[in-house]
């Protein structure tokens, strides 16, 4: 709003300044004297309310979209536990991979599967992901989206680890897609996570 309230006084000062300009041989500007004492402040007022409303819908844009790409992640979490191939077909670019990164003694291991290969051993009752997320940042450029997400991780009950997820999206025909997801496993992590949470 202290931005549109600047527009407002910017719009009326030139105004002002246009109507104090001199001609040649110090005569005043007659005509822009005559036009600023005709100008309507209320066309003023319109300019300041059509701008503040397209800032005001292009704010609601970004929510919307924040709160989509959120809904995707909360998705992606419940079809895990769920194993609901269906959902978890829904939300995914089918060309999309998952890359799962674990510390260990002396080196980093790093293991890449598709999103396709997943789909072939995601129903096992004996082993159900049950995902939490710690928290969550959520940027996004256009039609490129990214959530940063720590979570806790236990598999049919049992803790397993905690870690953070990263999840990349592409947004095309009005639905946003996760096309990776990038995560660390820590079992010994979990503190560290937490106390990092954002206020």
């Amino acid at each position: 709003m202290k931005k549109l309230t600047a527009l407002l006084r910017h719009v009326n000062t030139s105004i002002n300044l246009a109507a104090l300009i001199q001609l040649p041989g110090g005569l005043p500007n007659r005509q822009s004297i005559a036009w600023y004492s005709q100008f309507p402040k209320s066309i003023l007022l319109l300019l300041l309310l059509l701008v503040a409303s397209v800032s005001g819908f292009s704010q609601q844009s970004v929510r919307k979209d924040e709160d989509l790409v959120l809904e995707k992640v909360n998705q992606f979490f419940e079809a895990l536990e769920k194993q609901d191939t269906n959902l978890f077909k829904s939300i995914i670019h089918p060309g999309g991979q998952t890359w799962a990164v674990k510390e260990e003694s002396d080196s980093v291991r790093i293991s890449v599967r598709s999103f396709e290969d997943r789909l072939k051993k995601f129903i096992n009752p004996a082993y159900v992901i049950q995902e939490r997320a710690l928290d969550v940042e959520i940027k996004i450029h256009k039609q490129v989206a990214m959530a940063w997400v720590p979570y806790e991780l236990d598999v049919s009950g049992n803790f397993q680890h905690c870690g953070v997820d990263i999840f990349t999206m592409i947004k095309s025909n009005e639905s946003w897609k996760i096309v990776t997801v990038a995560f660390t496993m820590e079992p010994d992590g979990c503190d560290e996570l937490k106390k990092r949470r954002r206020k």
